[in-house]
């Protein structure tokens, strides 16, 4: 059996023999580049869905650090919010309220720089606010003052006029009974005068109650500078992971400039109009 197959390998030609080592080599050379191309292939697979992995991350970093972004804004704009008494309580930080979920979202993809300075910043604005509340308090009891003299003042001058239409009318009936008349003078001599009392004591308290709000404004202003500039190492922390340059020397320096311009202008206003309470009885 070997014999006969030593023999048919013999009568093979030479050069079939070349064709077929030629062959092998040709189908190791296509196996090797084929090996190779599907290695790329995988390299470049694995390098696109790690590209697409992380242009999802970043893009939902994106979308819920910009959410968040909105309610810290609220937040630090709710500051101006506190000197308006026309503005209850409840609407004083209701957007802040309405929007603070969001910063929560935040903690579940932030990094710990970006949870730190979020929770740095979140604890000093829950702080502040409620300092503020306390003050606010105390100034809208003066206007509630001012508000009840206004009412009493009303009811007191209801029934001055009724004392002028009874002199009115016993005037054009003719009457003459000296008690009648003493009786509707002292009635409204009484009333005036408890008008009058009222209206000086409406007028120290308005005029009270105008400088503490000018003050407390000042204040709410100087505080939402300061939280302001709290906003710096959260921007920091989350430009970072979202891998965005920041100059920050540049950015303090923007915003000091803005700060600064804005103080001066309310530091005018509150001291024109303290000189004038001052100077003009209200």
């Amino acid at each position: 059996m070997i014999k006969e197959a030593l023999e048919i390998i013999e009568i093979i030609p030479g050069t079939f023999w070349g064709v077929i080592v030629g062959s092998l080599f040709s189908l190791g050379g296509v196996w090797l580049t084929n090996k190779a191309s599907d290695q790329r292939l995988k390299t470049q697979f694995d390098h696109e869905r790690a590209l697409k992995t992380q242009e999802r991350e970043m893009s939902l970093r994106k979308d819920v650090y910009l959410q968040a972004a909105e309610a810290v804004s609220a937040g630090v704009q709710a500051l101006s919010n506190f000197p308006n008494l026309e503005i209850s309580n409840d609407e004083v930080a209701k957007v802040y309220v309405e929007k603070s979920p969001s910063i929560s979202r935040a903690y579940v993809i932030g990094s710990m720089k970006t949870i730190k300075a979020l929770t740095d910043f979140g604890g000093e604005l829950a702080a502040l606010m409620l300092v503020l509340y306390v003050e606010r308090a105390e100034i809208l009891t003066l206007k509630n003052k001012v508000t009840l003299l206004d009412f009493q003042m009303s009811g007191f001058g209801k029934d001055r006029d009724r004392y002028l239409e009874l002199m009115r009318d016993a005037n054009i009936n003719g009457q003459r009974d000296p008690q009648y008349w003493k009786v509707l003078n002292e009635g409204f001599e009484f009333e005036q005068g408890r008008i009058h009392s009222h209206s000086q004591d409406r007028d120290a308290i308005s005029k009270q109650l105008a400088l503490q709000q000018f003050k407390f404004m000042k204040r709410c202003v100087t505080e939402s500078h300061r939280m302001s500039r709290c906003l710096a190492p959260l921007l920091i922390a989350v430009r970072e992971e979202l891998q965005l340059p920041l100059d920050i020397d540049g950015y303090r320096e923007i915003l000091d400039s803005s700060i600064a311009k804005q103080q001066v202008a309310i530091d005018d206003f509150v001291n024109i109009f303290a000189k004038k309470i001052n100077s003009e009885k209200l």
